[in-house]
């Protein structure tokens, strides 16, 4: 993720539609994420299932732009 953002992307999206579970590790990637994301950067999580209802419990929603689809995520201006 770091790597990621050191290249100062227009718009990184974290996609987790392949994940069965999202544990406080990989939430605390998404908060650190958020935290780097250079102002000029769009980041944008993709999740579904158990992965979106941690983001969800968590209140991390309300800090993340969370998408139920990559194409909604790439799409959205």
């Amino acid at each position: 993720m770091a790597e990621a953002l050191t290249a100062r992307p227009s718009l990184l999206v974290i996609d987790f539609t392949a994940v069965d579970f999202l544990a406080s590790v990989g939430l605390t990637v998404l908060v650190k994420a958020r935290r780097d994301a250079d102002r000029g950067t769009a980041l944008r999580v993709v999740a579904t299932g158990t992965p979106r209802r941690a983001i969800s419990i968590t209140g991390l929603d309300d800090a993340l732009n969370v998408y139920s689809a990559v194409a909604d995520a790439m799409s959205d201006s």
